[in-house]
């Protein structure tokens, strides 16, 4: 996701008029328990690899994960605006894939601040 990020705003500074007063800004980080944030591989595998829990940790990795996101639309604007003129953060979109997916639609079931997404989710495979 931190190349779709950076995909985004370097296609926002191309096309955006110089004069504008609408920015743009892009988060992207690793899901609960992936990448940089794993703590614990096995929560990661299936059922047939070994995990018995595998539904409960896949529900807590992105419900967590949505949380996640909620909490930095709480705190980003006082770390990035931190000026008494800076302007406000007025619009909030979510995207995921994959698990990402899952979690995209958490937010956008929970968090009204959340006002549109791209939610990108395969069909599972229940065999």
């Amino acid at each position: 996701m931190g190349m779709v990020a950076s995909t985004s705003i370097s296609d926002w500074n191309q096309r955006a008029p110089g004069d504008r007063k609408v920015g743009l800004i892009a988060v992207a980080f690793d899901q609960r328990n992936h990448g940089t944030r794993e703590v614990k591989a096995i929560a990661n595998e299936s059922w047939k690899s070994g995990n018995e829990t595998h539904a409960q940790d896949m529900f807590s990795i992105f419900h967590g994960t949505a949380l996640d996101t909620s909490l930095l639309i709480d705190h980003l604007g006082s770390y990035v605006f931190n000026e008494p003129d800076s302007p406000p953060i007025e619009q909030h979109l979510v995207m995921g894939i994959s698990l990402g997916g899952h979690a995209a639609w958490q937010v956008l079931f929970n968090d009204p601040r959340v006002t549109a997404g791209v939610v990108i989710i395969g069909c599972p495979d229940y065999m």
